[in-house]
Parts: structure tokens; sequence; C-alpha cells
């Protein structure tokens, strides 16, 4: 990386459109492919994909502030351009809640899911062996049945496991953890 580029540790989005140029699967895998710095070249071959399948993704990105093009390099009469995630996290500003209310919550919840989904096939497409790791991979879904106190306390205490397990020092083996608790109906 050049030494003017940081990461965001977060960069907020005002609009369905910037909300729509990260919402599919591609942005989201390219997304998870850009953690590091690397080339469009780089990240297609991982992908198993033409390159000219996303320079169209990587430019939209660009444009909205999402990935960040931190080198360029000759390589032979071109020139060899590297891109990095912009930020570590990417979320709706107040102002979008704002303005979209329950549609644009909807829209988030939908993004979620997407990334999670983008996030899982990466993981399977680089190590197919993990479908076969009972230890550490999990899915589920649960419908419970609780008090509101029970409500508030599962909701405290997954935000807490999150905290907990947050910020890590490197070295270790990095996870994606999805979660969605929301009563079925309003009380």
């Amino acid at each position: 990386m050049t030494e003017t580029f940081t990461r965001a540790e977060a960069i907020e989005f005002d609009t369905i459109e910037a909300m729509d140029v990260i919402a599919s699967p591609v942005r989201l895998q390219l997304l998870d492919r850009f953690r590091e710095p690397a080339t469009v070249k780089e990240v297609a071959d991982r992908m198993g994909v033409p390159v000219t399948r996303l320079y169209h993704h990587v430019n939209q990105m660009v444009d909205h502030g999402f990935l960040a093009l931190v080198e360029e390099r000759p390589k032979g009469a071109m020139t060899e351009r590297v891109f990095c995630a912009a930020a570590q996290t990417f979320r709706p500003s107040r102002q979008f809640l704002d303005t979209y209310g329950i549609e644009g919550l909807v829209e988030i919840g939908k993004l979620s899911f997407r990334t999670a989904e983008a996030l899982f096939t990466s993981a399977l497409q680089d190590s197919p062996a993990l479908a076969d790791d009972k230890g550490r991979l999990t899915i589920g879904l649960a419908r419970l049945h609780l008090t509101e106190e029970q409500l508030a306390e599962l909701v405290e205490d997954v935000n807490e496991l999150i905290g907990r397990y947050a910020d890590q020092p490197d070295g270790g083996v990095e996870v994606t953890f999805t979660s969605a608790v929301f009563p079925l109906e309003a009380s």
C-alpha cells in the first residue's frame, strides 16, 4: 500500500443508489477480495472469472468510494492499478434511515444477508474443505418464544458476544458472524 492510503474504520452511505452499488453478490465478493490491496487481474484469477467481467464493478465501487486506488505502477506499456476496500465497515447513515424509513431498513437487512452469502460463497470457493469442517462452521435459523425481558437480554448478549471477540490480534482465524434478532410483531 502507498503511504497516503489509510483505510477508514467505517464509511456511511446516504442513498439507495450507493447501497445498490455494493448490494450485488459480485460486488460484495469484490469487497471481501479487496480487503488486502490487489489488482483486478489478481482478484479475477482468485475468483476464476475473466478480468473483463470485473472492471465495470470495480469502477462503480471506486466512483462511490467503496474501493480506493492505492497504487499505480508501470507494467510494460500499461499502468497496473492496485485497489483496496476503502473501509473495514460500510453502513447506512442516520440520514439514510431517516430518508428511507422502513423500506430502507428492509433493504439494509437484505444487504446484510447478501453480504453473509457472498462471504460464505467466497470462503467455500477458497477452501472447499470448509464444508466438512463441522467444528468451525455452523449455520442455523431459530425461532424463539421469549418474554420481553428475555428478548432484551438476548440482544444484549449477542452485542456483548460480538464485542468480546472484536479487535482480536492478528494471527487468529478470521470469521464472519451474521445475526438478526427481531420480534415478529410489534409490541
